[in-house]
């Protein structure tokens, strides 16, 4: 009896340490392991997995519905793909679908891109009907009360413009570099302000990242039940935007970018009223949106093994904006009335080899500008301008 007594305690101590053994190591995680990380250590880990990622595909997905008499409907879907693993040659590619749905109208705009280091390209592949674009413009000419033959003739302009422009631009591969924005500033007549050195621009990169590294955007609000996205458990947690945090984050970045962007004495009287705008109203319009927004929530999904972000989702909000106005523009924020907005970015392809190279046949910029300019110089003649 006694031998029976021995073998029982010594497999419930078996079974008792493999318990322990498969909570500890989390094979087996439930919401009660004693040994799973609390949400800000997956949060925490999970901001040092995805800086640290070389590759990353995303899918995003944005609306914002305006329910006013204008029905505005704005709907994004963006995905992309980054590749980081030469630091010195960084490259993305991307789609972007934008839908503008006005007043029984929709306007489908369509694009791709490809940057690669400080050379970006892009190519646009669908366009709206010149007509609806015209249409709304036409709306506007009658609020203004335009005559109807200055009407005609503005319309007339505006649609030779717009065919001109659509024609030579859709379904062409564009190349956008400084070279180009430089030639266009010196057509046109303007002085060409360049941009940050690559130096310049990685120092401000990573004192940016620092400053959100030392800022927290958001609280814990409640840990879901787990959930699997394709073959791994996920931690699924609710999270709500930290007003203060996002205060007191903007006037330190907007004082470390005007270090870098306006640092010629002329500009001081600019980079004064910019400290006023961004240290002083900026934080009370915060206030005063979070006050009648009420909280913003989202949920994020982390993986239990390798802790990369995989999904995040704007929780739908609504927003009236009427009740905006002791610091916002008060005709703008009655007229855009309420808004309803929603949002999802899902995260694959971590660390996967991703191809992105430059398209082998493209036009300029400079190019495409001096084309435009000829042809609605040929097309209207001078009195077009």
């Amino acid at each position: 009896m006694k031998k029976i007594i021995v073998i029982i305690g010594i497999l419930i101590a078996i079974g008792v340490g493999a318990i322990i053994g498969l909570l500890y190591t989390q094979i087996w995680n439930p919401s009660w392991n004693p040994f799973r990380p609390t949400p800000e250590v997956v949060l925490a880990e999970m901001a040092l997995k995805m800086e640290g990622l070389k590759t990353v595909h995303s899918d995003a997905e944005f609306e914002i519905e305006f329910k006013n008499a204008e029905k505005l409907n704005i709907l994004v879907k963006m995905s992309s793909d980054g590749d980081q693993t030469d630091s010195q040659n960084p490259r993305g590619k991307g789609d972007l679908d934008i839908t503008f749905s006005l007043k029984e109208m929709n306007c489908p705009l369509k694009m791709e891109t490809i940057a690669i280091d400080e050379t970006s390209y892009f190519k646009i592949t669908t366009l709206p009907d010149v007509s609806d674009v015209l249409k709304l413009y036409g709306e506007e000419l009658e609020e203004y009360g335009m005559e109807d033959e200055e009407s005609e003739s503005l319309f007339s302009m505006q649609t030779m413009l717009l065919e001109t422009i659509f024609n030579e631009i859709k379904n062409q591969w564009i190349k956008f570099d400084q070279e180009s924005l430089k030639n266009i500033f010196e057509m046109l007549g303007q002085e060409y302000q360049a941009p940050l050195s690559k130096e310049e621009q990685k120092e401000l990169t990573e004192k940016l990242v620092n400053l959100l590294k030392g800022k927290k955007f958001y609280q814990v609000k409640e840990e879901l039940p787990d959930e699997k996205i394709g073959n791994q458990m996920m931690y699924h947690y609710l999270l709500t935007l930290e007003k203060e945090g996002i205060k007191g984050l903007i006037p330190d970045m907007m004082n470390t970018i005007m270090e870098y962007y306006l640092a010629d004495e002329t500009e001081t009287l600019l980079e004064e009223d910019m400290k006023e705008m961004f240290e002083g109203k900026l934080p009370r319009m915060i206030d005063e949106f979070f006050d009648k927004a009420g909280e913003i929530d989202f949920e994020v999904w982390i993986g239990q093994k390798d802790k990369y972000l995989y999904r995040a989702k704007l929780i739908e909000k609504e927003i009236d904006l009427s009740e905006l106005g002791e610091t916002y523009d008060e005709e703008m924020v009655l007229t855009l009335g309420k808004i309803l907005i929603s949002g999802e970015i899902n995260f694959s392809k971590f660390n996967q080899p991703v191809i992105i190279e430059a398209p082998q046949e493209f036009k300029t910029l400079e190019g495409i500008f001096q084309l435009i300019i000829m042809r609605i110089f040929m097309e209207a003649g001078f009195e077009a301008f």
